[in-house]
């Protein structure tokens, strides 16, 4: 049974972490002290 579940992470993960294609959307991210500001913005 555990290695039906690392199988099906390992899968999940390669795919997850796969970056052959460019990304659709880059996001800015800046932590505050009390806040975070997010931005995204489209990649052309």
């Amino acid at each position: 049974m555990v290695l039906v579940f690392f199988y099906f992470t390992d899968r999940d993960q390669q795919a997850i972490d796969n970056r052959a294609e460019p990304a659709d959307v880059v996001v800015d991210v800046r932590g505050k002290q009390w806040a975070w500001d997010f931005n995204y913005k489209r990649v052309t």
